[in-house]
């Protein structure tokens, strides 16, 4: 799994699947979140800009959901 800011798959020659958006809402335990905060930035979340590689990187779980509706990007 990889979180991206870019359409994931590339899409060559009329890909035709449909892509999947992010919506962001996170909770930690003080636990989980001083343990995340002790951990180094990686090369991927800083090219990213994204903090969600930094707890794949490391081992950690993300749980998502599907949900019908939409955001607005930000």
């Amino acid at each position: 799994l990889y979180f991206s800011r870019a359409k994931i798959p590339y899409e060559r020659e009329n890909y035709e699947e449909s892509f999947k958006g992010h919506l962001g809402i996170y909770a930690y335990s003080v636990k989980a979140l001083r343990e995340f905060c002790s951990l180094s930035s990686s090369a991927l979340e800083r090219a990213e800009k994204l903090e969600q590689l930094r707890a794949i990187e490391n081992g950690k779980k993300i749980k998502m959901l599907e949900i019908s509706t939409t955001s607005m990007g930000i």
